[in-house]
C-alpha cells in the first residue's frame, strides 16, 4: 500500500435556524474554497429569505447570485488587507455571529 497524505475535510451546511434541522449539505476537501458551495448548499425550497454564513461565502458571484433569488445576504464582512475592518462591520460581524452559532451546535451533535 502506499500512504497517501490526508489534510481532512469541510462540511458545509445549510440548516433550518428554527429547528436545527439540517437542510442541504455537501463535504469537500479541506483545500476547496468556500464559496463555490453556497450554491450547492442554499435550498432554493427554504421558506427563510436570509442567509448567514461566515466571510469566506462573500463574493460579487455570490452576492449576486443571492440577490437574484430575492435572499438577503447576512454574510460576515472581511476585514480589509493591511486595515482595521470598520467598527460598524465588526458590530455587524458580532450580531452574525450569535445566529450563526447555531450552525456550530449542529456539528457539536
Amino acid at each position: 500500500m502506499i500512504a497517501l497524505p490526508v489534510f481532512g475535510y469541510k462540511s458545509h451546511i445549510s440548516i433550518d435556524r428554527r429547528f436545527g434541522f439540517i437542510r442541504e449539505m455537501a463535504v469537500t476537501s479541506a483545500s476547496a474554497a468556500d464559496g463555490r458551495l453556497l450554491r450547492q448548499v442554499v435550498s432554493t425550497d427554504n421558506t427563510g429569505s436570509e442567509v448567514w454564513a461566515d466571510s469566506a461565502y462573500r463574493s460579487k458571484r455570490n452576492e449576486k447570485w443571492l440577490s437574484d433569488r430575492m435572499l438577503t445576504s447576512c454574510i460576515h464582512r472581511r476585514k480589509p488587507k493591511g486595515k482595521p475592518i470598520a467598527k460598524a462591520a465588526a458590530r455587524a460581524n458580532v450580531v452574525k455571529s450569535s445566529i450563526r452559532a447555531h450552525v456550530e451546535h449542529v456539528f457539536a451533535h
